[in-house]
């Protein structure tokens, strides 16, 4: 039996094997992304841990309102340069309400910010785009609501 394993192991052409992914060797990125996880405008970082899993962190800076988001994602796809993104995070947006001479206290919100995208990244760094759906559910005091998103990104990785 085991002859029989290593005949046919023999006769089967290496070429018939599927071709190896290039490794991604650009770990890092920074970009900036209108809509999305942010909801309005954020500066993000992501930092990739292998060749699926990754991690990432942003926020808005801003005098009277701040966002801050980490959110992990998976990265699969068949090509050296595009990706699909799957994710979820948490996020806590805060901010103060300024109308007609009124203010109020800050007020916080949590929430979780999902994503389903496409991600255009060359394995060795260079120019980033990202387009994706990008829903979250917010957790008032009385309910919970879902927000239908989506958000646009550029920037660079290395």
């Amino acid at each position: 039996m085991l002859v029989v394993l290593v005949l046919i192991a023999s006769i089967v052409p290496t070429e018939a094997l599927p071709p190896k992914v290039p490794r991604l060797t650009a770990a890092d990125a920074a970009y900036v992304e209108a809509l999305g996880a942010g909801l309005l405008l954020s500066l993000n970082y992501d930092r990739r841990l292998d060749e699926q899993y990754g991690i990432r962190i942003g926020g808005i800076p801003g005098s009277r309102s701040y966002w801050v988001f980490a959110q992990g994602y998976m990265l699969s796809g068949g090509t050296r340069s595009h990706h699909l993104e799957l994710g979820a995070g948490l996020g806590v947006m805060v901010w103060q309400l300024n109308l007609f001479g009124y203010s109020s206290d800050p007020s916080p919100i949590v929430y979780v910010p999902f994503n389903i995208g496409y991600r255009v990244q060359p394995a060795d760094g260079g120019f980033l785009f990202r387009i994706g759906f990008t829903p979250s559910l917010f957790f008032g005091r009385n309910r919970t609501t879902l927000l239908p998103w989506g958000g646009l990104s550029i920037g660079w990785s290395w």
